[in-house]
């Protein structure tokens, strides 16, 4: 700690000194602007503004912004450029203390006696690419517009497609990313350079799911750890830009619906109603979005599992060891909001940004395992219900004056997790194959060597979970930052801050775990059950030991038959009655 204080404070005297030195010299003149699109008056992210005699330069922000410091009094070419725009080229003349505002509109390149077709994509594109190579660390920039061409059901479906970056899936939705090979748990998320609060249980994940595309001005995605981000960085971090109001009033309304044909559901919608304006002669922004949504993630699994029964590296005569075949019905419910504020000060800015979302997931898992090995098939059915809620508020302030840029922040970002009901119910069949199935490798055929004879099942285990989550982060930062020209193609910056955090995790999980065909513990359920419960009352004597699965199973659910009649699932657990049972767990 006492090596940390004392190296700030050479660092801090460093500046000190370099700007006591710096103003022994001329006074300088400072050069900002907006870059804009010449026929949609759009902001241009990432354009390059460069002062050419002095070799000064700067790339416009995410709000098309530039500002140039340390400038020497004279007159100066001053080259705009950007990737598929005309570059642009002013003579300017700057004096001692001026701050000069210029801003520019450039026009899309032409080639004469070629048609060229601009579309929504290309402008995208040529604004993440801009932003990429202008950006002075290494990241992937991914603009509002290459977000909105295809319609993403969340933002991690968006980081997908950068190179390194691969999507966790949950019922064929993306909710978590893996950047260059490193699980979720050891990538950073972030929200406005705000840290989000981990929605995962045991480790520091964040679901992105919960996050509207909709609401982005901007995704920056870096792959590794750098000296400017914070000590626990391990893997890359994945920063969202919210959207703030532009110059004029906007509104827009987005109302979607789909199909489901698997369960033959119209249960899927989306809808999304925002606006913005700018009010007190363009100081004051405020945008604020709202979304609902609903999807049926529904879907039929087969998992495979293989073995080598020779146990030889060299050999590749392998054997099928299990299956499991699985209908799972998801229903996903999501909403959100976002509200955020911003106030033009004469040489800075003050932004306060909100955004909450809560997601509400129930899952219903029929499922049937097959083992030739054991020779046994199992008869299951888990029931899960996930309520999360993410929260994050932060309040920023940032302000130039001369060579010097100050900007603190305040922040708080909260997540509850919530699983108040996990139910995981199994029953086994015993001798449950025909035939000679040991060898058998074809996945397509195992059904066809299933006795299915649920009568001759018994219940096996019941489980019963409960588990709850609630994370807060609270944050303040204060940073200062010099710039300084010591010769003609020689800038440097210099940069020193403090940051606080103060991290709260409350974790509470509680499990019931009934080994209903042993004895002990698990015939003392038994009985219990059968004395406590009408419908096995009414079929099983008091002194019982075991429970039949047949009078488990829902005769009301037939046969499902997927995809196209190659694999199914039958004799499944009716949920009223794994309800009633797991009551008593």
């Amino acid at each position: 700690m006492n090596k940390t204080i004392k190296r700030l404070r050479i660092l801090f005297f460093l500046m000190i000194a370099t700007a006591i030195s710096s103003s022994l010299m001329a006074q300088k003149a400072t050069l900002k602007g907006v870059i804009r699109d010449g026929i949609s008056n759009e902001e241009l992210i990432g354009a390059t503004v460069m002062v050419v005699e002095v070799n000064l330069g700067e790339v416009t922000d995410i709000d098309g912004k530039y500002r140039i410091n340390s400038i020497p009094q004279g007159t100066y070419h001053v080259a705009i450029s950007y990737l598929g725009y005309q570059p642009d080229t002013l003579l300017l003349t700057l004096t001692a203390g001026q701050v000069l505002e210029q801003n520019v509109l450039l026009n899309y390149e032409t080639i004469t006696t070629v048609e060229v077709v601009v579309s929504a994509q290309a402008e995208g594109q040529m604004s993440s690419i801009n932003q990429q190579l202008a950006d002075n660390t290494i990241k992937n920039i991914i603009s509002a517009k290459k977000i909105q061409e295809t319609p993403n059901a969340n933002a991690a479906e968006a980081i997908g497609r950068v190179s390194g970056v691969s999507i966790v899936r949950s019922g064929g939705e993306g909710n978590k990313v893996v950047v260059r090979g490193l699980a979720p748990k050891f990538n950073k998320v972030q929200v406005e350079g705000i840290s989000m609060a981990s929605t995962g249980g045991d480790n520091r994940s964040s679901d992105l799911s919960m996050i509207s595309p909709y609401m982005l001005d901007g995704i920056e995605v870096s792959k590794a750890a750098m000296a400017n981000q914070e000590g626990d960085v391990i893997g890359g971090t994945v920063n969202f830009i919210l959207r703030q109001a532009p110059d004029s009033m906007t509104f827009d309304a987005i109302l979607q619906g789909g199909y489901s044909s698997l369960n033959s559901s119209f249960n899927n919608y989306k809808l999304v109603v925002g606006g913005s304006n700018r009010f007190f002669n363009g100081k004051l922004g405020v945008f604020a979005q709202i979304d609902l949504e609903r999807r049926d993630r529904s879907s039929n699994e087969v998992d495979v599992s293989y073995k080598n029964p020779t146990n030889q590296l060299d050999s590749f005569d392998v054997f099928l060891g299990a299956m499991s075949v699985r209908d799972i019905q998801r229903d996903i419910k999501r909403g959100g909001a976002t509200v955020v504020m911003d106030y033009q000060l004469a040489s800075g800015d003050l932004k306060m940004s909100n955004f909450v979302s809560l997601i509400n997931n129930d899952q219903i898992n029929r499922y049937e395992l097959y083992n030739p090995a054991f020779s046994t098939h199992t008869y299951g059915l888990a029931l899960t219900e996930d309520n999360v809620r993410v929260m994050t508020n932060a309040l920023k302030y940032k302000t130039t004056f001369g060579a010097w840029t100050f900007d603190a922040g305040v922040s708080f970002s909260q997540s509850k997790n919530k699983r108040p009901s996990n139910t995981n119910f199994f029953a086994t069949e015993p001798n449950a194959f025909n035939g000679q199935i040991a060898f058998v490798n074809d996945p397509t055929k195992i059904q066809t060597f299933a006795k299915n004879e649920a009568n001759n099942a018994n219940v096996q285990f019941i489980n019963k979970s409960l588990f709850k989550t609630n994370e807060d982060k609270y944050g303040a930062d204060i940073n200062l930052t010099y710039d300084v020209n010591f010769f003609k193609n020689l800038n440097v910056k210099f940069k020193a801050g403090l940051k606080y955090k103060l991290l709260k995790k409350d974790f509470d999980q509680e499990s019931a775990r009934i080994p209903v065909a042993q004895s002990g513990h698990g015939g003392a359920f038994v009985k219990e059950a059968i004395k406590t419960i009408s419908w096995l009352n009414e079929n099983l004597a008091s002194d019982a030991s075991k429970l039949p699965y047949d009078l488990f199973v829902d005769n009301d659910y037939g046969k499902n038959d997927f995809p196209e009649g190659v694999y199914s699932t039958q004799n499944i657990p009716d949920i009223n009655k794994i309800n009633d049972f797991a009551r008593l767990a």
